[in-house]
């Protein structure tokens, strides 16, 4: 889960994929689940898989393009 919340808001668009994957929280919210003080629950939890792989989508495809 800290990974995964970590991958997701490393940069300051970070709500922004959480916003995007459906996911409506505050920044004190994402900062509680990454220390681990605040635990999301199961219909959040998939939200931030989807957020987590919108980003590494969007980080990857330049990559993978250039290779091709």
């Amino acid at each position: 889960m800290k990974v995964r919340s970590r991958c997701a808001t490393w940069s300051a668009g970070g709500l922004d994929w959480l916003r995007a994957a459906g996911l409506d929280v505050s920044g004190a919210t994402v900062d509680g689940w990454k220390s681990g003080t605040r635990c999301p629950d199961s219909t959040e939890f998939k939200k931030i898989n989807d957020a987590f792989r919108l980003r590494r989508r969007a980080d990857l495809a330049p990559v993978l393009k250039d290779r091709l």
